[in-house]
């Protein structure tokens, strides 16, 4: 069953927004950092299959490409996720904008993959799209970034649609091979994350000795934002293999923004309580436009409704 799986990497993926935002503040200087260490952190699977932990049986060609170059794509993703990040950090702006991918995936599938869904489903991703259409309108977040940051958002949505669509090829083609599919994509985002480091090595070498030298201020918030993140990965391959289309989970994975909202709340008061004020006040931003969003919310639950039915 893909519906209890489905809402648990949009869950981790939004309590990584908001920890994104003190790192945006701290330890990582611009987008190249957040990529370069999510890229590097993909290649854990792999640290497992020598000591045993995870098996891994040669793909053939069919499922490898697809895979691989899936993998490819989702770090190219994130690169821009966090170039919007810096650019405004609101992460509850940015993935609605993110959740166009609603729209793009469904096209891709029916492109690449030949997909036809059935009327209802279409409505719940109209419904889902709906919602994240409002989220942005009201608030006033249109005033506050959104044309600023939707140029930079498109290469985001194309690349991370795109991923998902060649993620579901491969997993169709390796019917309960998740193991082997998974550790592809984890190879495709690390090789990723090596071109852009190979792009200039020196400035390279210059982020690895600034985050290794300023990380121990945030050694454990840092270690545990990365590992989330590469949990919530974890669930939405899953998620991808087992769902009857992508264009389901990402419908699903447009909830990021309400659990950034409701997890912004929760961080917001632990910051207040701890004396922190402003940066409370940073996380308090992230609820602006609160009544406009929960109605957003029960909109985007109608769709996944039909999605599931």
């Amino acid at each position: 069953m893909w519906l209890p799986i489905a809402p648990v990497a949009p869950c981790l993926w939004a309590l990584v927004s908001v920890l994104d935002l003190y790192f945006v503040r701290g330890a990582y200087q611009d987008e190249w950092d957040g990529t370069l260490v999510s890229g590097t952190f993909q290649l854990l699977p792999w640290v497992l299959v020598p000591v045993g932990l995870f098996d891994y049986t040669p793909l053939p060609m069919e499922t490898m490409t697809p895979a691989f170059a899936g993998g490819c794509l989702f770090l190219a993703s994130f690169f821009f996720y966090f170039r919007a990040l810096f650019r405004f950090a609101d992460a509850a702006l940015i993935h609605v904008l993110w959740n166009v991918a609603v729209l793009v995936v469904p096209l891709l599938a029916w492109a690449w993959l030949g997909e036809r869904l059935q009327p209802l489903h279409y409505f719940g991703i109209a419904l889902a799209f709906f919602g994240s259409t409002l989220l942005a309108s009201r608030g006033g977040l249109l005033r506050q970034g959104f044309l600023r940051v939707a140029g930079t958002m498109v290469w985001a949505v194309l690349l991370l649609s795109t991923s998902m669509v060649l993620q579901k090829d491969a997993y169709r083609h390796a019917s309960g091979r998740f193991i082997d599919v998974f550790l592809v994509f984890s190879l495709g985002v690390a090789a990723a994350a090596a071109v852009l480091a190979a792009l200039n090595p020196r400035a390279t070498a210059a982020r690895v000795r600034r985050i290794i030298g300023s990380k121990g201020k945030y050694i454990a918030l840092f270690v545990f934002a990365e590992s989330v993140s590469f949990t919530g990965t974890v669930f939405s391959q899953r998620a991808i293999q087992i769902a009857p289309s992508p264009s389901f989970i990402a419908a699903v994975e447009s909830s990021v923004p309400a659990f950034v909202m409701l997890q912004s709340l929760v961080i917001a008061f632990v910051f207040a309580c701890m004396g922190m004020d402003e940066t409370s006040e940073m996380y308090r931003n992230q609820t602006r436009g609160w009544r406009a969003k929960l109605i957003a919310i029960a909109t985007m639950s109608a769709g996944i409704y039909c999605l599931a039915a």
